[in-house]
């Protein structure tokens, strides 16, 4: 087993509340995301805010996209 196989996100895309954020969530969305080719997350500081882009990415299987805690401080 390799640590990669270990992890569970191929990518954590930190700051996806942000404008740039947003874009990069929804292309990772329509590039892999409804393929489920990798592993990804979104994460920041405000759950709520996390939360709204997840509904915003309009994912017909939300169990796909995590959103996992972060402190960044």
């Amino acid at each position: 087993m390799t640590a990669q196989d270990t992890r569970p996100f191929d990518i954590v895309l930190w700051g996806a509340t942000g404008f740039t954020g947003r874009q990069a969530a929804r292309y990772l969305h329509e590039q892999y995301g409804k393929k489920g080719l990798i592993r990804w997350a979104i994460a920041g500081r405000d759950m709520a805010r996390l939360h709204k882009v997840r509904r915003e990415l309009d994912t017909l299987d939300l169990s796909l996209l995590e959103v996992p805690g972060a402190d960044a401080a």
